[in-house]
């Protein structure tokens, strides 16, 4: 029996090439993007599930709120690992990290700068699952200055040809200061699912700036992680949390001038929050992740929906024309069943058919995807492989989907021929055609209901990231450049500040410790005669080239000058958001108190006009601008502001590297550029409306062969009709008109639909910038009228090609 359902299934397929070229097309585009889209949900939910202990750990985060700030953040103060330990009997183990700025690294005549190493303790490898190729002992990074290498950073300082235990007991020249670190153990990569990502691990006791706050609370540099024991319950020790907090943090706080008591009676909190470990990468959209990349789980969620909603389209393209197409197989119907035949068996010689459909289009998606795989991986920035012997879950899902298709495709079809009765067959009463045509017809609208909508969403999103790229953001971000490893250059860098500024296409140089949109040093500091007792604010200490190289403004007061070392050693530079924030009404010669640096105080000299000194997802901060003179705080790593002529970054990269030389001598030289830093920070959206804009087309693509076939099934059910309006004088263009109006309802329908469902959804999709775009009508009203073009164009071919048929030819049998 089954060998007979295939060979009339084959013949059926042979005897109509069109429609089953439509068909196969169709779903393999389908299928082709659903499981390239099954391939990239199952790459981000794998994150960091290969350790063996990932049900049992947690980061923990903090909560708090001070005033009028608040938040949530991954990082946390340096006791609360080792209070986790001690407190509590559940907890197993807990480790923390303290990621490093970037580092110049030195092996013989090998020199790099690092900006992926993490500081750690002895507990990382009894904890986490990275695979040790070779170790000097069995506990490792317990003692100073010592180090773990990854594989790539053997052969990179060492040569591929070193084996990983030779690479044992070798040293490593590290920070400014090049002091010598051990080589301790050597691991293999860590793999591209993991969102700890590092190229070496050092002991976290080599850094003295983690011992000096050993005592603190509130300096939040450090990522905790905690395992607990097998038997232990989460939802227990975070109900612990709170009391442990309340009893050791108090004492830091007064240590800083803070009463940690008031800020609680505020209505402020300051609590540790357990996030378990495998909800890091896709969960983080408010803490963030300082330890590498961090997905999104409402962009699996987005690229879910619009995979699933592509196969959709592309089963529904096979009910519509198998549905349209049926009169052609009635007389077959109505014949067979007169001989007896079972309906379970027409049943199942149309599900077979759809079920050889399915199979084809699996096959030549699997193909297709093998020839996009690369070019997708390159498109979406991920590391994505085909291997069915490997990864069973595709294999059973692409095996599923397969009958998935099969059955759900041609069900429908199935049941409705099958039901027809074979009097009214063979004796001509009925049409089946058109019996179906407003459940084709709903079907249309529901596909191009989904393209329309993909279509605004893709527009809004590429709306919305050349509406950050190019909005004031209170300084001039083009043609900067940043020379960076500042601190390599010691007590030269004044000398390199000077040879820059010597090079033609440099119009200005400001040495500071950080930049807009990489961060800034957060602190808590007392206004003095204000309403508001405490204010957090970001920071950077500079020269006094910084505003003026970036292009800021003041508004009030004056700005740092060199022939006022008083001023540089005393005073601060606030924002226009931190005086409102404080409540000063004349916020000049006011006072502000850093309690986190022995309460010294520093007078208010200049208000800047606010710009943008963090990404744009989030609003004007409050800000403080110090003199690098006055040493307010000890902070590694900076850069070198250099602002440039235009259309000369080229040539000022070479003078910037050759005057490096001189100065830096053999250190290495590395730069980026503000402008492509900013946008850096969009990579996540540009992404997604890279993959988005992709799908969308492939969408329409979808629904456009459906469209093309229907349009053919009408125009072939209409010959007689066309070639009888042909003589009775009827234009080319009014048959057009007649065969496509109807279409084009049915899209203006969808259009109605589509709309609010892409302003709701995008409207929800925007929340997550502090800066967005309007959703205007003229964006959906566009949308709308590139679908109707894209039908018009899919009907059109059909309806000049039935137009310009020889009336003769379709009247002749009449």
């Amino acid at each position: 029996m089954f060998w007979n359902y295939l060979k009339i299934a084959l013949r059926n397929l042979s005897r109509q090439k069109g429609y089953s070229a439509i068909n196969i097309v169709g779903l393999t585009i389908g299928m082709a993007a659903c499981l390239l889209m099954l391939l990239y949900i199952q790459h981000e939910l794998s994150f960091d599930r290969f350790h063996s202990s990932a049900d049992r750990m947690y980061r923990v985060n903090l909560s708090a709120k001070m005033g009028e700030m608040s938040g949530v953040g991954g990082t946390t103060p340096p006791p609360v690992a080792a209070r986790l330990m001690q407190d509590f009997p559940e907890v197993e183990r807990a480790t923390r990290f303290f990621p490093l700025m970037t580092s110049t690294v030195r092996s013989g005549t090998k020199v790099f700068n690092e900006s992926s190493i993490l500081a750690t303790d002895e507990h990382f490898f009894k904890m986490f699952s990275f695979k040790l190729l070779a170790s000097s002992s069995n506990i490792l990074l317990n003692e100073p200055r010592t180090i773990v290498l990854t594989r790539s950073m053997v052969d990179k300082y060492f040569g591929a040809n070193v084996s990983s235990a030779q690479t044992l007991g070798k040293i490593l020249l590290m920070g400014d200061k090049q002091r010598e670190f051990k080589v301790v153990g050597v691991m293999e990569n860590p793999p591209s699912t993991s969102h700890i990502s590092f190229d070496m691990l050092t002991s976290i006791s080599s850094y003295k700036v983690v011992q000096d706050f050993d005592w603190s609370w509130v300096w939040c540099q450090l990522v905790t992680y905690v395992q607990l024991k097998e038997e232990a319950s989460a939802q227990a020790l975070q109900a612990k949390l709170p009391q442990m907090v309340d009893k050791y943090a108090p004492a830091a706080f007064d240590r800083i001038g803070q009463s940690y008591a008031d800020m609680k009676k505020q209505g402020g909190y300051w609590n540790l929050v357990l996030q378990p470990f495998t909800e890091v990468y896709l969960h983080s959209n408010d803490a963030g992740n300082r330890l590498g990349d961090a997905g999104s789980i409402r962009t699996v969620y987005i690229f879910a929906l619009v995979a699933a909603l592509i196969i959709v389209l592309a089963c529904i393209n096979f009910i519509n024309l198998a549905t349209a197409r049926s009169a052609r197989r009635a007389k077959e119907i109505g014949i067979r069943k007169s001989l007896g035949v079972a309906r379970k068996h027409l049943v199942m010689q149309f599900l077979s058919e759809s079920m050889l459909v399915s199979v084809i289009a699996t096959v030549l998606a699997v193909c297709l995807i093998e020839i996009v795989l690369h070019p997708f991986n390159t498109f979406s920035g991920k590391i994505l492989a085909l291997n069915f012997t490997t990864n069973w879950v595709l294999s059973a899902c692409t095996l599923a989907l397969t009958l998935l298709v099969g059955i759900v495709a041609g069900v429908y079809p199935a049941l409705y021929l099958s039901s027809v009765k074979p009097v009214d067959v063979l004796s001509g009463k009925l049409r089946l055609g058109m019996k179906s045509r407003g459940i084709r017809n709903a079907l249309v609208v529901f596909q191009f209901t989904v393209s329309v909508a993909l279509i605004a969403c893709t527009a809004i999103v590429y709306s919305q990231l050349a509406f950050v790229r190019s909005m004031d953001i209170g300084f001039s971000r083009e043609n900067i450049l940043l020379v960076d490893n500042a601190d390599a250059l010691a007590d030269k860098a004044d000398s390199y500040k000077q040879e820059l500024l010597a090079q033609s296409q440099v119009l200005g140089v400001s040495q500071t410790t950080s930049v807009p949109g990489r961060g800034s040093y957060q602190d808590f500091f007392k206004p003095e005669n204000a309403p508001l007792n405490n204010l957090e604010l970001a920071s950077y200490l500079a020269d006094e080239d910084f505003l003026k190289t970036l292009g800021a403004k003041m508004v009030k007061g004056h700005s740092f000058s060199k022939d006022l070392s008083a001023e540089c050693e005393e005073g601060v530079l606030l924002n226009e958001e931190a005086v409102k924030r404080i409540g000063w009404k004349d916020p000049i010669g006011q006072t502000l108190v850093f309690p986190g640096g022995d309460n010294k105080k520093f007078k208010v000299i200049g208000i800047m006009k606010n710009f943008n000194t963090a990404s744009l997802h989030v609003g004007i901060e409050p800000f403080a601008l110090f003199h690098k003179a006055s040493k307010a705080y000890n902070i590694r790593g900076g850069a070198m502001a250099v602002r440039v002529r235009a259309g000369q970054s080229e040539a000022a990269v070479k003078a910037a590297e050759q005057a490096w030389k001189r100065v830096a001598g053999d250190k290495p030289f590395e730069y980026s550029f503000m402008d492509e830093e900013f946008d850096r920070h969009f990579r996540a959206e540009q992404r997604l409306g890279n993959v988005l804009g992709l799908f969308t087309v492939i969408a329409i693509i979808v629904a456009c062969l459906g469209l093309f076939g229907l349009a053919a099934f009408t125009a072939e059910q209409r010959t007689k009709e066309i070639g009888i309006r042909k003589v009775l004088g009827a234009s080319v263009a009014s048959i057009i008109t007649l065969l496509s109006k109807d279409f084009l309802k049915l899209v203006g329908i969808a259009i109605v639909l589509a709309t609010p469902l892409a302003y709701w959804g995008m409207g929800a999709w925007l929340q997550d910038f502090a800066y967005r775009v309007e959703l205007t009508w003229w964006v959906f009203a566009s949308a709308g009228a590139a679908a109707v073009v894209i039908a018009f164009m899919t009907v059109a071919g059909q309806a000049w090609r039935a137009a310009g048929a020889n009336p003769v030819q379709s009247l002749r049998s009449e």
